[in-house]
């Protein structure tokens, strides 16, 4: 915001550290000792300011007293509105480092079997490095029918670059293909992502699912009904389908929210009025339970497509039913740019996340991760 009012330009990249070095701080505890030196600076700053042998040195130097103020001003505006903007209320979580890595991509891999109504492929994004990595299954949205899976390349760039297979791929579109085809279509993507887990080194235990918008609506239903034995959990489904955890953006969790409009109809057949019971059964929010894997949500709180409801009450019931999960907010956001500025703070807190809930070497005190919920404006 101060670049774009012109207050400082790109070249100074001072504020570019700092401004990230204390978002980052706020987003983990709005006490945290980079906080404190930020305004400790600020209050030597200020204070040499109003020193009047300093006015005077500082008047016959390089460094103009209006461009120190200026710094001064835009600091202390920092300070106060990333102490504003971020608030949570949560147990405090040990840090995690997310460490940077190079990677590969590898292009149109059909992951469905010979004889699938639809040939699918994935884009496979493999980190460098030694040993297994973590996978995550990446589904991009489009209401379940259209878009493509360069829609969500930026979060699979992100993924790789921190170690992390990511796995994108595409699935068949509604109206052609109805519900339960797309979550048939992840169900092999899972299959085929063990199948390959020794050509890709990814480790099978630490298999995760990422989504967005109707891809959302898609990993949180492949986590849920996995292995439970229910009818969506047939005849593809099994123990091999489920992910060791779930991160869902603008997910739409109660299709049954939903009264009018045709994207909804045309992707399970019908209206809400007409059948009740397939908006049951395609809604997440329906099939939780006490072992379903933890779940990473984030949302956008001006959410008008989706609205956050959809986030929140996904949210309480997965806690009510004892899951491992956390609830990311973006205030002032909508269903578009929570998506496109989601590779920021939300992706990564979710990378986090995953570190924590899946870790190298599994304990039982990483299924026990508390609860956060997180808020920004």
């Amino acid at each position: 915001l101060c670049v774009e009012a012109g207050f400082i330009t790109a070249r100074d990249s001072w504020w570019q550290r700092l401004v990230r070095k204390a978002y980052c701080a706020c987003v983990k505890n709005d006490r945290h000792p980079v906080m404190l030196s930020l305004r400790r600076e600020l209050g030597k700053l200020l204070t040499t300011l109003k020193c009047g042998e300093e006015m005077s040195r500082l008047k016959n130097s390089n460094r103009p007293v209006r461009s120190l103020f200026l710094r001064s001003a835009v600091l202390l505006s920092a300070s106060a509105f990333l102490n504003a903007c971020v608030n949570y209320s949560a147990n405090d979580q040990a840090d995690t480092v997310l460490r940077r890595s190079s990677y590969r991509v590898v292009e149109a891999q059909p992951y469905t079997p010979p004889g699938w109504p639809q040939e699918l492929m994935a884009e496979v994004y493999l980190p460098s490095g030694d040993g297994l990595h973590p996978a995550v299954l990446v589904v991009h949205g489009g209401a379940w029918a259209g878009r493509n899976p360069s829609d969500i390349r930026g979060t699979c760039k992100q993924l790789a670059a921190r170690g992390f297979v990511a796995v994108n791929v595409a699935y068949r579109f509604a109206p052609e293909h109805q519900f339960p085809a797309q979550l048939h279509d992840m169900q092999q993507a899972m299959r085929w992502i063990h199948a390959n887990a020794e050509r890709y080194s990814i480790d099978t235990r630490r298999i995760a699912a990422l989504g967005y918008s109707s891809g959302a609506h898609l990993v949180s239903l492949l986590g849920l009904v996995a292995d439970t034995g229910g009818d969506l959990d047939s005849p593809y489904g099994g123990p091999l389908t489920r992910p060791a955890a779930v991160i869902a953006g603008g997910t739409p969790s109660d299709l049954r929210k939903f009264k009018g409009g045709t994207l909804v109809p045309q992707f399970l057949g019908g209206r809400l009025n007409e059948i009740p019971e397939v908006y049951a059964q395609a809604s997440p929010v329906e099939h939780i339970h006490g072992e379903a894997p933890p779940f990473f949500i984030y949302h956008g709180a001006s959410d008008k497509l989706v609205s956050a409801d959809h986030a929140t009450d996904f949210y309480e019931a997965l806690q009510g039913a004892g899951v491992p999960s956390e609830l990311y907010m973006l205030k002032l956001h909508g269903h578009v740019t929570a998506f496109v500025l989601s590779n920021g703070f939300a992706v990564k807190e979710g990378m986090r996340f995953l570190q924590r809930v899946m870790p190298e070497k599994s304990s039982a005190a990483a299924r026990q991760t508390p609860a956060k919920k997180i808020v920004l404006n």
